[in-house]
């Protein structure tokens, strides 16, 4: 049963593609990235449209985007369309997600992640 349910999101993230979210900032070749500001993190998703994962993990990470809007700015990042933000972040793994807060050091997770293991991740990232 796990394994048809994995096919079938794999099938979904193909067909759907990394359609973006109103909650979520596409970071586009000479965009700034957003700095944590007045409270609010910036949760940054490192991917490629060829990254299966990646696809994988996109609705996870829109839907999160949309419960934590409150708290965090969310952006995606492709790693083709902007290097040198993934050469300055040193992504060598992608889906790479990096929460960023301020006063405090990055915390980080490479690999996608199931929607209620990205929203602990998040939840935690953004309660220290």
């Amino acid at each position: 049963m796990k394994r048809m349910v994995l096919s079938l999101c794999m099938l979904m993230a193909v067909l759907l593609g990394n359609a973006g979210s109103p909650g979520v900032v596409e970071l586009h070749p000479g965009d700034d990235l957003p700095v944590p500001a007045d409270g609010k993190a910036v949760v940054v998703d490192f991917n490629a449209t060829w990254c299966m994962p990646c696809r994988m993990f996109r609705p996870a990470f829109d839907s999160v985007a949309a419960e934590f809007s409150d708290k965090a700015t969310f952006v995606s990042v492709d790693i083709d369309n902007c290097p040198s933000l993934a050469r300055k972040f040193k992504v060598r793994s992608i889906p790479y997600v990096v929460v960023l807060r301020e006063n405090t050091g990055p915390v980080d997770r490479f690999g996608a992640m199931s929607a209620e293991e990205f929203r602990r991740f998040v939840a935690a990232a953004l309660d220290d």
